[in-house]
């Protein structure tokens, strides 16, 4: 009889223990939001227990939840203006902690997960965080406050911090799998309102959050950091659907491809359309030696995309008017040659100011001026007296580390290409054709735009950057891959 109780009691104990828990934690919550509610407001209650429930999905969902991270650093989160913060801490910054907590977590939870940081990629990042640092010393030695002059360069050093942080997250194919759904959708879905908005179909404000709004024959540009994630994803899409045979999931990629490609489009960012021109390029040159299966889906897809495009932009030619969009994006490329050849409009601004920061940074151009924060150190012939600006892309990096600071920035995404070189035979045709298509495009655009010269760009660089060296265990691999990775890192 005891000995039967006891059998009871133990089967209950180990099988039904957590109902019990369950249900003390659902009253000691229900206790503790009813107190935070009477005492201190709904919003901290609200907070007390999405917490808890943010921390399980990080610790069970690492990549979905850098995901979201991703989207919200960039302000992607529809219907939700983040881009807030105290003095000059940042979104950005938020969610550069919370994944550096993410890794850690998933480090400790999942050790035999973790894979080690490819040689090449790591000594490149030291070789640039060293850099960095030093940067920091002399902006101190040179009066600068140790807070202004972080901050004023912290977005540098954020970028070698999530590479390695989100590597270590997606070593599983759970986890990148994950992450890369919860990017496509976001994408997805603020391309699709990006459109809408800059065609004046609807007020797509609250879904896009611009941080400018101009206006280019009838057509809205919209300013937001989103823009660069919308290009990455039209690239992968682009090279999935050029060199992978037609699946069930062919159709989506078709409309994810359409869509981005539009919202791409109707940025009119000149720049991009170069970098995204020299990528097709490229993507081209690289699928063609990619397998004689490979070339035929590639060369029947163009085929078919060069057929629609030509009669598309015949009719348009025909019958459309100087206000349709197709008309507004030649006259923005025409505008181009012509500002160019002339030194005029934004290319003669942009001359200038290349002029002007060149002046001020003077012999010091190998090593730069360091972190001179403009409220510390002011020069009255920049625009607000910043030795950093959005128009003059790699100047970012050549004012305040110098020549040998770009080059060891650039050194990252060169080490990141080159393991996926070593491991390219391991990965799917549209993952190697896309990440060098992508990278093509971010470096054509060094001169002018701030991809890789800005905290939310960075922070896209560095996760596309992991996500691409990842990728490599993110479908079934072939006889002696095991041997082969290990043996190229």
């Amino acid at each position: 009889m005891f000995t039967a109780a006891t059998r009871r009691i133990t089967v209950w104990t180990s099988e039904r223990w957590w109902l019990a828990a369950v249900f003390a934690l659902a009253g000691i919550s229900s206790v503790a939001t009813g107190f935070l509610i009477a005492h201190t407001g709904l919003v901290v209650a609200v907070v007390f227990l999405a917490l808890p429930v943010a921390i399980w999905i990080a610790l069970s969902h690492p990549g979905g939840a850098l995901g979201a991270l991703w989207l919200v650093a960039l302000n992607g989160i529809p219907l939700a203006n983040l881009q807030s913060g105290t003095g000059q801490l940042r979104p950005t910054d938020i969610a550069v902690v919370a994944m550096v907590l993410i890794a850690t977590g998933n480090l400790l939870l999942r050790p035999r997960t973790a894979g080690r940081l490819p040689v090449s990629v790591a000594a490149a990042c030291g070789l640039f965080g060293l850099w960095w640092f030093l940067t920091l010393v002399r902006s101190l030695d040179a009066g600068i406050p140790g807070i202004d002059a972080f901050f004023f360069g912290r977005d540098f050093l954020s970028f070698i911090i999530v590479v390695p942080a989100a590597w270590i997250v997606f070593q599983t194919r759970s986890a990148w799998r994950e992450c890369v759904i919860v990017v496509v959708m976001g994408a997805a879905v603020y391309s699709f309102f990006y459109v809408a908005g800059a065609l004046g179909l609807v007020n797509a404000v609250r879904f896009t959050h611009p941080q400018l709004i101009s206006s280019a024959g009838g057509i809205q540009r919209l300013y937001t950091p989103m823009n660069d994630l919308v290009i990455t994803v039209a690239v992968f899409a682009a090279a999935a659907l050029a060199t992978t045979p037609k699946r069930r999931v062919t159709p989506w990629i078709a409309l994810l491809t359409g869509l981005t490609l539009l919202a791409f489009l109707l940025q009119l960012t000149r720049a991009a359309y170069l970098g995204m021109a020299l990528g097709a390029v490229v993507a081209i040159v690289i699928a063609s030696t990619r397998g004689p299966q490979v070339r035929k889906v590639l060369w029947r897809r163009a085929t078919i995309f060069v057929v629609v495009v030509g009669i598309a932009l015949t009719i348009i030619g025909a019958f459309g008017s100087s206000s349709l969009p197709t008309k507004v994006i030649t006259t923005r490329i025409s505008s181009g040659f012509t500002d160019l050849g002339e030194r005029s409009g934004t290319v003669g601004y942009r001359l200038n100011l290349y002029h002007r920061m060149a002046g001020v940074l003077g012999p010091d151009w190998p090593v730069g001026l360091t972190f001179l924060h403009p409220k510390d150190r002011y020069f009255p012939s920049l625009p607000e007296g910043t030795i950093r600006n959005a128009d003059v892309g790699l100047l970012n990096a050549v004012m305040t580390m110098g020549l040998i600071g770009l080059v060891l920035l650039l050194g990252v995404p060169l080490a990141v290409a080159r393991y996926v070189m070593r491991t390219r035979k391991r990965r799917p045709p549209w993952m190697i054709v896309g990440f060098f298509a992508w990278l093509a495009v971010l470096l054509a655009g060094l001169p002018t735009l701030i991809t890789l010269f800005s905290p939310t760009g960075l922070l896209s660089t560095g996760l596309t950057l992991a996500l691409g060296a990842a990728a490599v265990g993110a479908h079934p691999p072939e006889r002696g891959g095991a041997a082969n990775e290990a043996s190229s890192r």
